[in-house]
Protein backbone atom coordinates (compact mmCIF):
# COMPACT_ATOMS: atom_id res chain seq x y z
CA UNK A 1 0.00 0.00 0.00
CA UNK A 2 1.04 2.92 -0.31
CA UNK A 3 2.23 5.47 2.29
CA UNK A 4 1.33 3.25 5.57
CA UNK A 5 -2.18 3.14 4.83
CA UNK A 6 -4.18 -0.33 4.22
CA UNK A 7 -6.27 -1.40 2.05
CA UNK A 8 -9.30 -1.15 4.84
CA UNK A 9 -8.02 2.76 5.05
CA UNK A 10 -8.00 3.40 1.30
CA UNK A 11 -11.21 1.55 0.13
CA UNK A 12 -13.25 1.65 3.62
CA UNK A 13 -15.01 -0.73 5.59
CA UNK A 14 -16.91 -2.58 2.72
CA UNK A 15 -12.97 -3.37 1.49
CA UNK A 16 -12.99 -5.94 4.33
CA UNK A 17 -16.30 -7.75 3.44
CA UNK A 18 -15.43 -10.73 1.72
CA UNK A 19 -17.04 -10.84 -1.77
CA UNK A 20 -19.01 -14.16 -0.45
CA UNK A 21 -20.80 -12.20 2.02
CA UNK A 22 -22.47 -8.84 -0.13
CA UNK A 23 -25.04 -9.59 -1.23
CA UNK A 24 -25.42 -9.26 -5.23
CA UNK A 25 -29.21 -8.49 -5.46
CA UNK A 26 -30.09 -6.09 -2.70
CA UNK A 27 -30.28 -2.93 -4.92
CA UNK A 28 -32.29 -4.60 -7.23
CA UNK A 29 -34.49 -6.04 -4.66
CA UNK A 30 -34.63 -2.54 -3.19
CA UNK A 31 -35.40 -0.58 -6.02
CA UNK A 32 -38.17 -3.55 -7.39
CA UNK A 33 -35.93 -4.34 -10.37
CA UNK A 34 -36.40 -8.00 -11.96
CA UNK A 35 -33.07 -10.17 -11.17
CA UNK A 36 -32.99 -11.12 -14.63
CA UNK A 37 -35.53 -10.33 -18.08
CA UNK A 38 -38.29 -12.66 -18.02
CA UNK A 39 -39.57 -14.57 -21.01
CA UNK A 40 -42.89 -12.62 -21.60
CA UNK A 41 -40.96 -9.18 -22.14
CA UNK A 42 -40.01 -10.85 -25.60
CA UNK A 43 -41.85 -11.65 -28.92
CA UNK A 44 -42.02 -15.79 -29.22
CA UNK A 45 -39.78 -16.35 -32.32
CA UNK A 46 -39.46 -19.47 -33.80
CA UNK A 47 -36.29 -19.97 -33.30
CA UNK A 48 -36.31 -19.87 -29.08
CA UNK A 49 -39.43 -22.09 -29.00
CA UNK A 50 -38.31 -24.46 -30.77
CA UNK A 51 -35.11 -24.60 -29.07
CA UNK A 52 -37.21 -24.32 -25.38
CA UNK A 53 -39.75 -27.32 -26.96
CA UNK A 54 -36.70 -29.02 -27.83
CA UNK A 55 -35.17 -28.93 -24.44
CA UNK A 56 -38.33 -30.46 -22.84
CA UNK A 57 -39.03 -32.80 -25.20
CA UNK A 58 -35.84 -34.67 -24.16
CA UNK A 59 -37.08 -34.28 -20.53
CA UNK A 60 -39.97 -35.25 -21.04
CA UNK A 61 -39.11 -38.67 -23.28
CA UNK A 62 -36.46 -39.13 -20.52
CA UNK A 63 -38.73 -39.17 -17.32
CA UNK A 64 -41.64 -41.34 -19.75
CA UNK A 65 -38.95 -43.77 -20.43
CA UNK A 66 -37.70 -44.32 -16.73
CA UNK A 67 -41.31 -44.50 -15.45
CA UNK A 68 -42.20 -47.64 -17.80
CA UNK A 69 -39.24 -48.79 -17.07
CA UNK A 70 -39.61 -48.56 -13.18
CA UNK A 71 -43.33 -49.76 -13.72
CA UNK A 72 -41.84 -53.27 -14.64
CA UNK A 73 -39.95 -53.29 -11.72
CA UNK A 74 -42.64 -52.42 -8.53
CA UNK A 75 -45.74 -53.13 -10.36
CA UNK A 76 -46.23 -56.98 -11.47
CA UNK A 77 -48.04 -56.18 -14.42
CA UNK A 78 -47.54 -58.04 -17.21
CA UNK A 79 -47.23 -56.37 -21.13
CA UNK A 80 -50.23 -58.72 -22.18
CA UNK A 81 -52.41 -57.40 -19.58
CA UNK A 82 -51.24 -53.49 -20.88
CA UNK A 83 -51.95 -54.45 -24.06
CA UNK A 84 -55.29 -55.51 -23.38
CA UNK A 85 -56.18 -52.96 -21.41
CA UNK A 86 -55.42 -50.13 -24.35
CA UNK A 87 -57.89 -52.93 -26.48
CA UNK A 88 -60.53 -52.16 -24.04
CA UNK A 89 -60.83 -48.12 -24.54
CA UNK A 90 -62.56 -46.04 -27.02
CA UNK A 91 -60.66 -45.82 -30.42
CA UNK A 92 -61.04 -42.08 -29.44
CA UNK A 93 -58.99 -42.40 -26.43
CA UNK A 94 -56.20 -44.85 -27.59
CA UNK A 95 -56.08 -42.20 -30.91
CA UNK A 96 -55.39 -39.13 -28.16
CA UNK A 97 -53.08 -41.55 -26.23
CA UNK A 98 -51.08 -42.49 -29.20
CA UNK A 99 -51.03 -38.76 -30.24
CA UNK A 100 -49.91 -37.33 -27.09
CA UNK A 101 -46.92 -40.01 -27.02
CA UNK A 102 -45.78 -40.13 -30.60
CA UNK A 103 -45.78 -36.28 -30.94
CA UNK A 104 -42.91 -35.37 -28.51
CA UNK A 105 -41.24 -37.98 -29.95
CA UNK A 106 -41.34 -37.01 -33.94
CA UNK A 107 -40.62 -33.58 -33.08
CA UNK A 108 -37.62 -34.44 -30.96
CA UNK A 109 -36.50 -36.55 -34.09
CA UNK A 110 -36.86 -34.15 -36.73
CA UNK A 111 -35.62 -31.00 -34.61
CA UNK A 112 -32.29 -33.21 -33.82
CA UNK A 113 -31.73 -34.19 -37.26
CA UNK A 114 -32.02 -30.36 -37.89
CA UNK A 115 -29.73 -29.73 -35.39
CA UNK A 116 -27.04 -32.47 -36.48
CA UNK A 117 -27.32 -30.74 -40.20
CA UNK A 118 -26.50 -27.09 -38.76
CA UNK A 119 -23.76 -29.00 -36.31
CA UNK A 120 -22.10 -30.28 -39.67
CA UNK A 121 -22.65 -27.70 -41.92
CA UNK A 122 -22.34 -23.90 -42.21
CA UNK A 123 -24.51 -22.66 -45.44
CA UNK A 124 -27.80 -22.01 -43.43
CA UNK A 125 -29.07 -18.07 -43.28
CA UNK A 126 -31.63 -16.92 -40.83
CA UNK A 127 -34.38 -17.46 -43.45
CA UNK A 128 -32.95 -21.60 -43.71
CA UNK A 129 -33.02 -21.46 -39.77
CA UNK A 130 -36.83 -20.44 -40.33
CA UNK A 131 -37.38 -22.80 -43.33
CA UNK A 132 -36.27 -25.43 -41.57
CA UNK A 133 -37.86 -24.86 -38.05
CA UNK A 134 -41.31 -24.72 -40.37
CA UNK A 135 -40.17 -28.40 -41.65
CA UNK A 136 -39.58 -30.02 -38.65
CA UNK A 137 -43.25 -28.50 -37.15
CA UNK A 138 -44.85 -30.16 -40.51
CA UNK A 139 -42.93 -33.71 -40.53
CA UNK A 140 -43.88 -34.11 -36.86
CA UNK A 141 -47.34 -32.88 -37.19
CA UNK A 142 -47.89 -35.05 -39.81
CA UNK A 143 -45.82 -37.98 -38.48
CA UNK A 144 -47.51 -38.25 -35.05
CA UNK A 145 -50.96 -38.16 -36.94
CA UNK A 146 -49.97 -41.06 -39.27
CA UNK A 147 -48.42 -43.01 -35.91
CA UNK A 148 -51.33 -42.42 -33.83
CA UNK A 149 -53.51 -43.93 -36.67
CA UNK A 150 -51.54 -47.18 -37.35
Amino acid sequence: MTHGKSRMDILGADAAKPTLDIEPFSKSERLGRPIAPHLSIYQPQLTWVLSGTFRATSGAIAVGFYAVALSYVFFPVSSAAIAGFVHSLPAAVVFAGKLVLAAPVTFHFFNGIRHLIWDTSSFLSLKGVYNTGYIVLALSAVSALALAMY
